[in-house]
């Protein structure tokens, strides 16, 4: 495993002239444009409203006119443009997780690999969320299958392909085990990109993945009016062979309790407390598994980013959630590779793959 400065290093001297100079050509097209209306605002005006008039206009209202032209133009041409605007943005963001974030987390352990999914991401993910993110909340595949036996072929193409990317995709995958971890309820829509995965101590399976859930505002008849940002972080999923045979669950203690049959532990350190509520079905298992130095490690990672680590136990899956909102995307106004923000994204991946790694092998070296 490497350091953060050694991969910054290196990065820096492969990448950032390249990435500076796509970064400020995307900036400063937009000033050039934004004068050009302006300039054109005001022509406009002047041929159309005092040449052709000799009303006495007040300053106020001239500015005012102006701003208004201005601003029309302005929309007209965002929205001409705005799918190359989108383009150029995605070009440039493709290029940085190339360039940067594949070689953090690359560089950071050789085990483990890095997927952007931006391909796949935005129309792929929208179809599955408008057609089964019921069937998403509710695991309800068979409903999905019955649909299958409607005799409309068009329905049934539908469906069929529905269900292929239900099954198979890795989106579905990641989306069941977000359900399985019981981390919420229920929510609306489901997204997901930047993937990295591996396998680390103990040949165990790991996925990191960042994801966002929304819940729908209002709905009237049948149909959302809205939707707002339920969770947006990191998802961490951990497969191994071992089966605890109990479900574990370390949530932020400013939560409100939803584990009404789950028995609240009481730990030994009070620090850990402030911040964090254990559920447990077995007590001894838990206790037994939540090592000293796991504890410390989670209150050190609070303090440290204030971020509340929140992990699941349940059989033979380890999950771990982390409130950093999005991650990983460039920042067209700030330096390519400003130090603090990549020092971050570095910091959550190893926090990331440390914790993993330390409840696995407490799992391992647990009797059960």
């Amino acid at each position: 495993m490497r350091g953060f400065n050694e991969i910054y290093e290196q990065i820096y001297k492969e990448s950032k002239e390249e990435l500076e100079k796509l970064r400020i050509k995307q900036i400063c097209k937009r000033p050039l444009v934004i004068l050009a209306e302006l300039s054109c605002a005001m022509l406009l005006y002047y041929f159309v409203c005092l040449r052709q008039t000799k009303l006495n206009i007040p300053f106020l209202l001239d500015v005012f006119l102006i701003l208004f032209i201005f601003f029309l133009l302005f929309a007209i041409e965002s929205a001409l443009n705005s799918n190359k605007n989108k383009n150029n943005n995605y070009h440039y963001n493709k290029l940085f997780k190339e360039k940067v974030i594949k070689k953090i987390v690359e560089g950071y352990s050789e085990k483990l690999n890095y997927n952007p999914n931006v391909t796949d991401y935005a129309d792929n993910q929208e179809y599955y969320n408008k057609y089964v993110r019921e069937l998403v909340v509710q695991g309800l595949e068979k409903e999905l299958r019955r649909n299958l036996m409607d005799n409309d072929n068009t329905k049934l193409e539908l469906h069929n392909e529905i269900l292929s990317y239900f099954l198979n995709s890795d989106y579905a995958v990641i989306s069941r085990a977000y359900s399985d971890s019981e981390f919420e309820e229920k929510y609306y829509s489901f997204y997901y990109e930047d993937t990295i995965y591996g396998q680390l101590n103990e040949g165990h399976n790991f996925t990191m993945t960042e994801i966002k859930t929304e819940k729908e505002n209002g709905n009237i008849k049948g149909e959302t009016i809205g939707e707002r940002n339920k969770f947006q972080g990191i998802f961490v999923t951990n497969q191994f062979e071992h089966n605890v045979n109990t479900v574990i669950k370390i949530r932020d203690n400013f939560k409100i309790s939803l584990f009404n049959n789950d028995i609240k532990l009481e730990m030994d350190s009070s620090e850990f407390e402030e911040a964090f509520n254990v559920y447990a079905e077995n007590k001894i298992i838990a206790m037994q598994l939540l090592t000293s130095d796991i504890i410390q490690m989670l209150v050190d990672f609070k303090n440290e980013t204030n971020i509340v680590p929140e992990i699941t136990i349940k059989n033979s899956n380890l999950y771990i959630r982390l409130k950093t909102g999005d991650l990983f995307e460039a920042n067209m106004f700030k330096d390519s590779l400003d130090y603090s923000t990549l020092k971050k994204y570095y910091d959550i991946v190893k926090f990331s793959v440390e914790l993993s790694e330390k409840l696995v092998d407490s799992i391992v070296q647990t009797e059960l």
